[in-house]
């Protein structure tokens, strides 16, 4: 009986490694299709992944953190006074521009807050019902996305407060000023007539020296007196940003923006949909955004754009700027 039992005790040993060579065996197996599995979307999806990696103590110089639109960035090779967080706190002396009798325009109370500035534009009609227009406002020269359309009846008068957003700042690095301009005009719709464009600029006191020059651009090309200038390319996780700037020192002329050609790593890249105005008298940075999940890398480029120049509503010009091509290097 001892012998007997020591068997089945040792049968009963031999059956239960038996069963576990066969759990280790499936588990081996499931590891495997799943480890299959993960390998093959891996393989099939290579080019939309970003196989790039870094450190989180490791900061780019050209890298940027992309929030909710591109026109908050930082973007690099700032200037001293753009190094600020925060707004400088201007100083403005009321402005009372006269109308020849027929009106009179009050700008005051320039404000400073997380948003950008703030000022007061009031409006008073003396001899007609009156169209305010204000077209652009210049901030130390650049363009901003400020206008104003309002009517008013003879003998009123209205009072509107305007804000200068801090995302066109943040574009061309500003956070302090020394001088805005305005660009408007008052048009007369009683007796259908529409009024020249008035340009007037401001000096604003502040008691942090602005020195707002766009600094590193490269010259592409300078026809019908607006220069073009390459200035930067940045990228966050999901695209790539190519900053140009243009200025434009014409007093009477506005020049109509867009892509002549744009080739990216040798290849036609189409980008029909970008169009921009500089405005008389603006500089502006504008840029091109390449999605990485269309190219991956940009190794190199090359960029052509047409200018319509126009004048009155009127295109009098076209001109088509040099190419210019940019071989990036990555360290």
């Amino acid at each position: 009986m001892r012998r007997n039992d020591e068997y089945e005790n040792g049968l009963f040993r031999m059956e239960k490694r038996a069963s576990n060579k066969v759990g280790v065996f499936l588990v081996i197996v499931v590891a495997l299709i799943l480890l299959g599995g993960v390998f093959f979307y891996l393989y099939s999806n290579k080019d939309g992944i970003d196989w790039s990696f870094s450190w989180p103590w490791e900061n780019g110089e050209n890298k940027i953190d992309q929030s909710d639109n591109p026109d908050n960035i930082k973007l690099p090779n700032s200037n001293s006074s753009s190094n600020k967080e925060e707004l400088s706190m201007p100083s403005l002396k009321e402005e009372v521009w006269d109308g020849m009798g027929d009106y009179k325009i009050i700008v005051s109370n320039l404000q400073a807050d997380d948003h950008g500035f703030t000022l007061d534009i009031a409006f008073e009609a003396y001899r007609n019902d009156y169209t305010f227009v204000l077209e652009k406002i210049l901030v130390d020269g650049f363009d901003t996305s400020v206008t104003l359309n309002k009517s008013v009846a003879k003998g009123a008068q209205f009072k509107e407060n305007i804000r200068i957003n801090k995302s066109d700042l943040n574009l061309v690095n500003v956070s302090n000023f020394s001088n805005l301009t305005f660009y408007y005009r008052v048009d007369t719709p009683s007796l259908s007539l529409t009024g020249s464009v008035i340009k007037k600029s401001v000096t604003v006191n502040s008691i942090v020296m602005s020195d707002n020059v766009i600094k590193g651009l490269v010259e592409i090309d300078n026809s019908n007196q607006t220069t073009v200038s390459y200035y930067t390319t940045v990228d966050d996780k999901d695209n790539y940003y190519i900053y140009f700037d243009f200025k434009n020192i014409s007093l009477n002329k506005k020049q109509q923006v867009s892509i002549k050609k744009l080739l990216i790593n040798g290849k036609i890249y189409d980008y029909k949909d970008f169009k921009t105005e500089i405005y008389q008298g603006a500089e502006k940075v504008v840029y091109l955004i390449i999605p990485k999940s269309e190219v991956k890398t940009i190794e190199n480029f090359t960029v052509s754009f047409t200018m319509l120049c126009e004048v009155d509503g009127k295109i009098t010009a076209v001109y088509i700027t040099n190419e210019y091509s940019n071989f990036i290097v990555k360290i």
